[in-house]
């Protein structure tokens, strides 16, 4: 037997024990668990732990072993925290009834179990479909990993212009963080379209002064080196803690697309890289969510317990509730949903487009998500997140509701196929930082990830082709 063949044995092995050991917990839970304590509508939860593992292991496991992506891989940690650990917290409530004073009804919570079955289903079938259409590569061939161009000329140009433009323009400064000083602004809060893109061009310049590091230091001759690796990684940190506002997914984010970088370019550091900038991205994190007001002094891990306390997980992994609260929205405002939506939902969240189309005169679908969401609260509340199943149901009914989902999770392994066989340092970078926002797709909506990749791409493409076509001489 050869050694892949010992291999594919011994996973086998191992998956069945953990499908084994699942099956006998998760049965002694089910048996102690009183099921007149829960409500009608959440008795349907019940299921989805056992179908998560399910489809984990007949759809997900083999691609993610093979290929390693992060798509993939986020794809499935965000399923284990939505459909086992959200699930499990759910079950031992018994209900839900944190956000909404006037909670959906129990039909419409059924139902929202069954569609969110139903979509990790759909979404488990078509990641496993796309990795084996898309990422299956039989004839590759690893090649060094390099920049686009060894110019540096454009990179720096761009650098110092918004430099110059942040220092001009002084509410582009708004809400810029440092390291352990935070401070908060969103861009819906900012308006100018100017303002807007000078902070875009602001968090794409960082990117590219690691990407010059990187070159210049191969220029040196040096990047392979001690020395080399202690710079790049100073200069991660930098990208990391140079930030705008206080969102901790983005922080993430960029810790993630970095972290790639150094494995690739470093693969001896590769405990050394994971360490380094998982404890500064931990402290970042940290440091946010007190400044945020979740999470206390000299408490360095408390923080983390809010993940797993019913009313912060279901905000932020989109359970049941979130759904049912969609269902109801279409149920009660549907008429407020006209073709226009049809199109514009998708226009709206884009860079440039969006700021001509929030001038024409449509209800969004999170508009009518709030209002339902709002019912029984003294003011509007603004701050849950209509998520892609939501959407689905909203825009296209039942039995279309998880085509957006299924749509964006082919999208990412898309990007995990840049990541995995592209050579060059850009498109491997911004491709994992893409893979991160689309493997979040059943917790967050379309539109955050669809502004996400616009705002993000569109500049962050023109400038590397730029500097790939461009020869700035001395």
């Amino acid at each position: 037997m050869n050694s892949r063949g010992l291999k594919l044995n011994i996973d086998t092995l191992i998956a069945g024990f953990l499908i084994f050991a699942f099956a006998i917990g998760y049965g002694i839970y089910i048996y102690k668990l009183n099921f007149d304590l829960i409500d009608p509508g959440y008795r349907i939860t019940a299921l989805m732990p056992p179908l998560f593992v399910i489809c984990y292991f007949v759809f997900l496991h083999r691609p993610i072993m093979k290929y390693k992506s992060p798509f993939l891989i986020i794809f499935a940690l965000v399923g284990f925290m939505r459909y086992v650990i959200l699930s499990v917290l759910t079950l031992n409530e018994g209900t839900f009834s944190y956000i909404s004073h006037m909670d959906p009804k129990d039909g419409n919570i059924r139902l929202a179990g069954i569609l969110m079955c139903y979509e990790l289903i759909v979404c488990c079938i078509a990641a496993n479909i796309a990795s084996r259409k898309i990422l299956d590569k039989k004839e590759f061939q690893r090649q060094e990993l390099q920049s686009t161009s060894d110019n540096i000329g454009v990179y720096f140009i761009f650098i110092a212009i918004v430099i110059l433009l942040v220092a001009l323009v002084p509410s582009a400064k708004i809400g810029l963080s440092f390291g352990i000083d935070v401070n908060s602004a969103d861009n819906d809060d900012v308006g100018s379209f100017l303002v807007l893109g000078i902070r875009e061009c602001f968090v794409n310049a960082k990117y590219f002064l690691l990407f010059a590091t990187l070159i210049i230091l191969k220029k040196l001759g040096i990047r392979d080196s001690t020395k080399g690796y202690i710079i790049v990684v100073a200069v991660c940190v930098l990208v990391i803690a140079l930030r705008i506002g206080s969102n901790k997914k983005k922080m993430l984010c960029d810790a993630l697309a970095c972290l790639v970088i150094l494995l690739k370019v470093f693969p001896k550091q590769r405990k050394i890289s994971i360490g380094a900038l998982g404890f500064f991205a931990f402290v970042l994190v940290f440091f946010t969510a007190l400044f945020r007001g979740q999470a206390t002094e000299g408490n360095a891990l408390g923080f983390l317990a809010q993940y797993f306390e019913l009313e912060q997980a279901e905000q932020y992994f989109g359970g049941q509730f979130h759904v049912a609260i969609a269902i109801e929205a279409k149920e009660m405002y549907g008429e407020l949903i006209t073709w226009k939506t049809y199109i514009l939902h998708f226009l709206r969240p884009m860079f440039i487009i969006g700021s001509f189309v929030k001038r024409t005169g449509f209800v969004l679908l999170s508009d009518i998500f709030d209002i339902r969401m709002s019912l029984g609260l003294v003011g509007h509340r603004g701050d849950q997140i209509l998520v892609t199943l939501g959407e689905g149901y909203m825009l296209y009914g039942k039995i279309f509701a998880p085509i957006l989902s299924a749509a964006t999770v082919v999208l990412g392994v898309w990007f995990d196929k840049i990541y995995k066989y592209s050579n060059k340092i850009e498109y491997v970078f911004i491709a994992a930082a893409m893979a991160f926002y689309c493997a979040q797709v059943m917790i967050i909506g379309t539109t955050q990830i669809i502004n996400i990749i616009t705002y993000r791409m569109c500049i962050y493409l023109v400038v590397i082709f730029v500097n790939s076509r461009v020869k700035i001489r001395r």
